[in-house]
């Protein structure tokens, strides 16, 4: 009925032409699904959908706006090579996109060709996923176009037990015909590496960890390898974030699952075969540690609008809490001490609650737009939403219950924060359409 009114409408001088009547129809579309399924109605939407004049219109209705996040929330054991599916939480945005009426633990990845998989880390609206039956096979998907690629086997098969892997993604400078139209990106004009990380205990001279790192770089379509070594210490088992092209990853010690700081990998100077391509970040001077550092549970690294964050959450004897939150200053020109202390952390929250219901209570997320929100668990089962701002703490979600008895470890829930931009990251066809190989 719209277009045929639109059809009927004449075009005179003075008058809001056809096209522009269109554009302010159109731009108020909820979701990419709809403008997809509008561009099918006849090849002059079609054409208008995909114009410049509409991608800028869109762009200005939308500025300021906080994009569609969504938060899965998975059970890692150590050593498991699968994460099975507790949670999925959308915000608002996010259930309008996906034309759901509320959040579930319904699976969210059921289009991929591997039945059984593990989630590694996200990075905007993409997924790092594995699978591992004689060895380790990796793929990328976007869980909201229904995309996926396979990355190519490593030349020596990896059959190790995995401790997690990061993908970061950098944009590549696109044609000026592209540039001019402001088309989306596809996944193969970014430069993406991939870095998976395991590690072996030696006893040699006293114990020692060997860290193994092999990269994928998508612009040579190589793995490449490296090892070092730690002692009495490694990479913890939670998910690393990426931020500014580094791979940010908690460590500690190998006894006690604690952490005491942070290595920042950049994987361009990995790949470059630069010695300098790792660095060790110390925590902020206000996050309090015992003799062996801070319980991994009670820290958490996340991301925010971009920059990297640091929680502490300590229960105090009244049945309350302390929550400190840090924000570090990644960009590039961050000075650092001798000691490899950044001067760069700030302090942003500083919260204590007196008295609340439950001693069992955890940061397990932040919030990826909104920097006043986090996510916290309650009970081992209820997932809280805490405005820091608004003072308002609010139960948006709750585990299975199956899950949450006494074997069930707070420490093995991993979450991965998805951010859908205005325009998905699409995965090229022919090759998400590819066989598995694994």
């Amino acid at each position: 009925e719209i277009y045929m009114a639109m059809r009927r409408r004449k075009s005179k001088r003075g008058f809001i032409s056809d096209d522009d009547l269109a554009v302010e129809i159109l731009i108020r579309l909820p979701d990419c699904k709809s403008e997809v399924n509008c561009s099918l109605v006849c090849k002059r939407w079609f054409s208008i959908i995909n114009s410049v004049h509409f991608r800028n219109k869109k762009l200005q209705r939308h500025h300021g706006a906080s994009p569609p996040c969504t938060i899965l929330f998975r059970s890692h054991g150590f050593g498991r090579s699968i994460s099975l599916p507790l949670y999925h939480y959308f915000t608002e945005e996010s259930k309008i996109l996906h034309r759901i009426g509320s959040s579930s633990s319904s699976s969210y990845l059921d289009f991929l060709p591997w039945d059984l998989v593990r989630i590694h880390s996200s990075f905007n609206d993409l997924l790092l996923l594995s699978r591992k039956l004689r060895q380790y096979c990796f793929m990328i998907c976007n869980p909201f176009t229904k995309q996926w690629i396979e990355l190519p086997l490593p030349h020596i098969p990896l059959t190790a037990n995995v401790r997690g892997a990061g993908l970061v993604c950098y944009p590549i400078k696109p044609p000026p015909q592209q540039q001019q139209q402001q088309l989306p990106l596809k996944l193969n004009q970014y430069s993406f590496k991939v870095m998976v990380v395991w590690d072996r205990i030696t006893y040699t001279g006293g114990m020692k960890i060997e860290i193994h790192l092999k990269t994928y770089c998508s612009e040579t379509g190589k793995w490449s390898e490296e090892i070092f070594s730690l002692r009495d210490r490694m990479l913890n088992a939670n998910t690393p974030v990426a931020c500014n092209g580094l791979l940010y990853w908690l460590v500690g010690d190998i006894n006690i699952e604690t952490v005491d700081g942070i290595f920042a990998f950049n994987l361009s100077k990995f790949t470059n075969q630069d010695p300098n391509y790792i660095r060790f970040i110390n925590f902020p001077s206000g996050l309090l540690q015992e003799k062996e550092g801070s319980f991994d549970i009670k820290v958490r690294l996340g991301l925010v609008r971009g920059r990297l964050r640091l929680s502490q959450l300590l229960i105090t004897k009244r049945n309350g809490f302390v929550l400190k939150v840090w924000e570090l200053n990644c960009d590039n020109n961050a000075s650092y001490d001798d000691d490899g202390s950044s001067k760069r952390w700030t302090l942003v929250h500083d919260v204590r609650v007196k008295k609340w219901i439950d001693k069992r209570q955890f940061v397990i997320a932040f919030h990826p737009e909104n920097g006043n929100v986090l996510y916290l668990l309650f009970n081992r089962l209820h997932i809280y939403q805490y405005d820091i701002g608004e003072e308002i703490m609010e139960k948006v979600g709750q585990l299975p219950d199956n899950v949450g008895g006494e074997g069930f470890c707070v420490g093995d829930i991993r979450t991965y924060a998805l951010v859908h931009p205005l325009w998905p990251t699409p995965i090229p066809a022919s090759q998400s359409a590819s066989a598995s190989k694994c």
